[in-house]
């Protein structure tokens, strides 16, 4: 259904409200047409997503700003929040979704994905399950899917919708802000899913495993991949 005179008018400002003051990491890519938003995603430094650029999408609803867009990856990644089409699983485009949080905190907070993902909402069982258990697992595979396909231009997925081209476009990532580092704990504060949620439900899931009498090795395999995880964390 589309939009309406007033959405895209709204839209048009918070596209060039992110362009003069913009977020480091992410760049915009201009379109004639408000009712879908396409930028580019660095893959933030420390996590198994550097190097990569991510190709997102926000699909805007006749009801926007009451009805939250739908974001989707269009480059395909190994993430516990990302459907293997692409859909992405995030509090802020359903249930926490408030009309006054404006593009630049949606976007913010599927950045922040990359650093700090959510277990415990996955639409990806197997990057979930690796996550909690076998975090080397996890990152050698994110780490690999992030070289065959976010590296060097990666293609978006099978039947998704071309970029709309533009010059920076032909001469490869050009980031707004200048950088592609992390945002920041102070950035993926917006969304609420901090790195103590991620080590207690890991933690949950591993007093699960063993009141259950799972294999002792698994266990400790397990323990030491929250550890590194941790680790990890203390380091965003």
């Amino acid at each position: 259904m589309p939009i309406t005179a007033t959405t895209m008018r709204l839209i048009m400002r918070q596209i060039q409200d992110i362009e003069t003051n913009p977020t480091d990491g992410v760049r915009i890519h201009k379109s004639d047409n408000l009712s879908e938003l396409f930028f580019d995603i660095t893959g933030p430094e420390g996590t198994p997503f550097a190097g990569g650029v991510f190709h997102v999408a926000l699909y805007f609803e006749k009801g926007y700003p009451e009805v939250p867009p739908r974001g989707a990856f269009r480059t395909k990644i190994f993430h516990p929040n990302v459907a293997e089409k692409g859909d992405i699983c995030v509090n802020v485009l359903k249930r926490d979704w408030n009309p006054s949080l404006g593009l630049r905190h949606v976007i913010m907070v599927i950045r922040c994905l990359l650093i700090e993902p959510n277990a415990e909402s996955a639409l990806n069982e197997e990057a979930a399950r690796l996550l909690l258990e076998d975090y080397d697992a996890y990152r050698r595979k994110a780490e690999m899917m992030t070289k065959v396909h976010a590296m060097k231009g990666g293609r978006p997925l099978k039947g998704a919708r071309s970029l709309p081209s533009d010059k920076s476009r032909e001469t490869g990532p050009q980031l707004v802000g200048g950088t592609a580092g992390v945002g920041g704990a102070s950035a993926c504060a917006v969304e609420g899913v901090g790195g103590s949620q991620l080590r207690n439900t890991s933690e949950s899931a591993l007093n699960n495993r063993n009141a259950e009498g799972g294999n002792s090795s698994t266990v400790v395999a397990s323990t030491k991949a929250v550890e590194k995880r941790r680790v990890t964390l203390r380091h965003i």
